[in-house]
C-alpha cells in the first residue's frame, strides 16, 4: 500500500500502517489498555511505598546539641544521639551516640576527634565539662525506662549513669584522644 510520508509528503511503500492511520477503535483499545495499567499503577505505588515504610520501620529520632567551647575558645565538642529505628527515642535501646572536637568554626573548622559510640538508655541525655582548655568530659544519663526527660529535667536528679567520655589533647599530634 502506497501512504505519504507524514513528515515530507512523498509516497512510500509501507508494510505496516503508521499509527496516525489506525482506525478510531484500534486507538480507543490501546489508550483503555494503557489507561487501565495507569491507574492500577496510581494506586498500587503509594500503598506500596506505605507499606514498605512501615514494614521497613526506616525511622529514628535524631537528638543534638550545637557544642559547648572550651573555656579559652579555641576547641569545642559537639554531640548527638541517634535512637534506634523504629523505636521511640523513649524506649530503652541501643542508640548512637557522637562526639565531635573541633576547632576553628564555618568553613574553617578543623576536625580533631570524631567518634561513633553505642550506648543504651532510655530517654538519653549528656552535659559536656571543659575541666581545663585542653580535657572535657561527657557524662550520659536517663532517667529510667520510658521516663521522658522533658518532665523530669527540673524536678529529679538524674537517677541513671549511663557512660562518663573524658578526651584530652594530645599535644605531640595536636589531636583530641580518649582517656580510659
Amino acid at each position: 500500500m502506497k501512504l505519504p510520508n507524514p513528515f515530507t509528503g512523498a509516497i512510500a511503500d509501507h508494510a505496516v500502517q503508521p499509527l496516525s492511520r489506525l482506525t478510531s477503535s484500534a486507538r480507543r483499545g490501546s489508550l483503555q489498555g494503557r489507561s487501565a495499567a495507569s491507574s492500577a499503577m496510581r494506586v498500587c505505588t503509594p500503598f506500596c511505598f506505605l507499606l514498605a515504610a512501615f514494614l521497613c520501620g526506616c525511622s529514628f529520632t535524631y537528638i543534638g546539641h550545637n557544642g559547648v567551647v572550651s573555656p579559652d575558645g579555641r576547641f569545642r565538642v559537639s554531640t548527638e544521639c541517634d535512637g534506634a529505628y523504629g523505636h521511640a527515642y523513649i524506649d530503652k535501646s541501643k542508640k548512637k551516640f557522637w562526639v565531635w572536637i573541633g576547632s576553628g568554626s564555618g568553613t574553617n573548622y578543623t576536625p580533631l576527634f570524631q567518634h561513633r559510640y553505642t550506648i543504651t538508655g532510655s530517654d538519653v541525655e549528656w552535659q559536656a565539662h571543659w575541666s581545663s582548655d585542653e580535657t572535657v568530659f561527657i557524662e550520659t544519663y536517663d532517667w529510667g525506662d520510658g521516663i521522658s526527660n522533658y518532665k523530669n529535667m527540673e524536678h529529679m536528679a538524674a537517677s541513671n549513669h549511663i557512660a562518663l567520655f573524658s578526651f584530652a589533647l594530645d599535644k605531640s599530634t595536636g589531636k583530641f584522644v580518649e582517656q580510659r
